[in-house]
């Protein structure tokens, strides 16, 4: 894992913000692998993640379709063993409704020796303290104390 690692993920998160659909899926298909899963809370109406070139093609064509605008404002983008993590702000407006959202976000990239070889998983939790990773997550349920049984 390596700095370049952090920036590959700024520079797809700038390209994103840019709106040029097809340089980010020439982008994605240099950086990233053709395994790629995306999970998130568009994938979880049909529950399972968008896989492959195809399924994030068909991502971005789900946001684009629901969302006039979607920037991304990042936050942090830092590395944490094999993944890069990258905790942002995002602004929308609904394409139809014209309702501006801004939320936070994370996403979890992990790396591998080929160009970022694997998995990005945003996940998105509108709580007052923000979106939190799934790698977060999990580590409070495991830090948490066990509840005693009833009987």
């Amino acid at each position: 894992m390596s700095q370049e690692d952090v920036e590959i993920a700024r520079a797809l998160i700038a390209l994103w913000n840019t709106g040029d659909r097809g340089a980010l899926a020439g982008a994605l298909a240099d950086y990233c692998d053709p395994a790629i899963e995306l999970e998130g809370p568009l994938s979880s109406v049909s529950g399972e993640p968008y896989r492959g070139y195809a399924g994030i093609e068909r991502w971005v064509r789900d946001l684009d379709e629901q969302f006039q605008e979607w920037r991304i404002s990042i936050d942090n983008v830092h590395q944490e063993g094999d993944h890069v993590i990258a905790v942002v702000a995002v602004n929308a407006t609904g394409r139809a409704s014209n309702v501006a959202l801004h939320f936070a976000s994370a996403t979890v990239a992990q790396f591998g020796s080929d160009p970022a070889s694997r998995r990005s998983t945003p996940t998105t939790r509108r709580t007052p303290t923000g979106a939190q990773s799934q790698t977060r997550r999990r580590r409070r349920a495991q830090a948490r104390p066990s509840r005693p049984s009833r009987r």
